[in-house]
């Protein structure tokens, strides 16, 4: 039960510092699923009808598949995010850094397979934040056209009807 405790208040504590991204991406969810299997684990042992732990499994994963459906196919609006490695490695190194422009969806950082950095379009002019981005290795920005109009006073290094990528290398 102490365990459970601990637990809980660590998980509130991931909850709150999360904030609008713990509600908005369903991946942050993931830290907490360990407990939530032992507590709903825990409560099906102790049901003392036995067939209405299997009804509620079977019930639980209906929902949870037909609730998630939409994740099992790319939607047309998005299958060229699934060209942003192709894009990225065509002007740097696996090993360059990245600032992508994003209101925080980190998607486009893990398809190009980039370390890096996100940036809103706000904070990105900052030209103090941009420097000390380029101080820790920050070689390229990646901007989807799709998402954000968004042109900055830097040598483009590549263009297309989906992305923009301004090089950072002097």
């Amino acid at each position: 039960m102490r365990i459970l405790a601990i637990y809980s208040l660590f998980a509130l504590l991931y909850i709150v510092r999360s904030g609008f991204y713990f509600h908005h991406h369903n991946y942050y969810i993931i830290p907490l699923v360990p407990i939530m299997v032992v507590v709903i684990a825990y409560a099906i042992e102790n049901l003392k009808w036995k067939n209405l732990g299997v009804i509620l499994l079977i019930a639980g994963s209906i929902e949870s598949i037909s609730n998630q459906q939409h994740d099992f196919r790319i939607k047309d609006s998005m299958k060229y995010k699934s060209f942003t490695e192709k894009v990225v490695s065509q002007i740097s190194d696996r090993t360059d850094k990245l600032i992508v422009v994003s209101d925080g969806n980190p998607q486009l950082l893990y398809l190009s397979h980039r370390k890096g950095w996100l940036r809103d379009p706000e904070t990105l002019q900052k030209k103090k934040d941009l420097e000390k981005l380029m101080e820790k290795g920050a070689k390229y920005i990646l901007v989807d056209k799709n998402e954000f109009d968004l042109q900055l006073n830097l040598e483009e290094a590549y263009q297309d009807d989906d992305f923009r990528i301004y090089s950072l290398i002097n």
